[in-house]
């Protein structure tokens, strides 16, 4: 039996043994989470439709998942604000791989070799800053809702940023890595988790010049598209319905 939960584009579920005999041999759950905003987009007629980048969350209000059909209220392209009610079977594309739930639509299924003790977020955010040494202003503030392959920075030493110190207010579950590199190749300056949370004014040996982002938590997402925002507008429909 599967339980589906939405939160912040990406829905959870829960897989639950069905018969008691399981329960008794098998009392363990494996909750994971799918990262939808990636796979899930709008065609013209503002349907939900199935396309690589997705990008439907920001058009869409009232979501929910029941009985593995995606639903909500999506705004009417070039309308005022109306919105169309709108449905999408999820199992089309996703489905349970030895208890985690994955999709097949943009890669070859990869399951775990083994459940993560870190529980699902229910927000999937985080937030930290890049700051000077003395952590004097100007900062860089960064928010995150979804993993992040490798995000370069711009040089700013222009602004006054220098990017040689962080501080980390919230982490729901990432490891973030600070890297020197603009590509986020070699020794990274440091690896944070979430034992790094309210640490403020940390010094780093050198300028930080790209980031990734991995959850530590079960989730499924394409490590192609991770660019770390859930809200990312991406492709608006598919090539064949647009």
């Amino acid at each position: 039996m599967y339980i589906y939960h939405l939160d912040s584009s990406q829905f959870h579920h829960t897989v639950v043994p069905t018969s008691i005999l399981c329960i008794l041999l098998h009392p363990v759950q494996v909750e994971s989470s799918l990262l939808l905003n990636q796979i899930v987009s709008l065609n013209n007629q503002s349907q939900f439709i199935w396309s690589r980048n997705g990008g439907y969350h920001d058009s869409c209000e009232f979501l929910g998942v029941e009985n593995g059909i995606l639903f909500g209220d999506c705004v009417v392209a070039g309308g005022n604000r109306t919105t169309i009610k709108t449905t999408l079977d999820l199992a089309t594309y996703i489905d349970n791989y030895n208890g985690f739930l994955i999709s097949n639509f943009t890669k070859t299924p990869m399951v775990p070799a083994a459940s993560s003790n870190v529980p699902v977020p229910t927000f999937f955010q985080i937030g930290f800053y890049l700051e000077r040494t003395n952590c004097s202003p100007p900062f860089q503030p960064l928010d995150f809702y979804a993993p992040v392959k490798c995000k370069p920075f711009e040089n700013l030493n222009d602004t006054g940023i220098e990017n040689r110190g962080w501080s980390m207010a919230l982490n729901d579950g990432y490891e973030l890595s600070l890297w020197s590199t603009n590509d986020c190749l070699g020794e990274p300056l440091a690896k944070l988790g979430m034992k790094d949370t309210r640490k403020f004014c940390q010094v780093l040996p050198s300028r930080v010049n790209s980031i990734s982002l991995r959850p530590l938590f079960n989730t499924d997402y394409d490590l192609s598209l991770a660019f770390g925002n859930p809200l990312r507008s991406g492709e608006r429909c598919a090539p064949s319905e647009c």
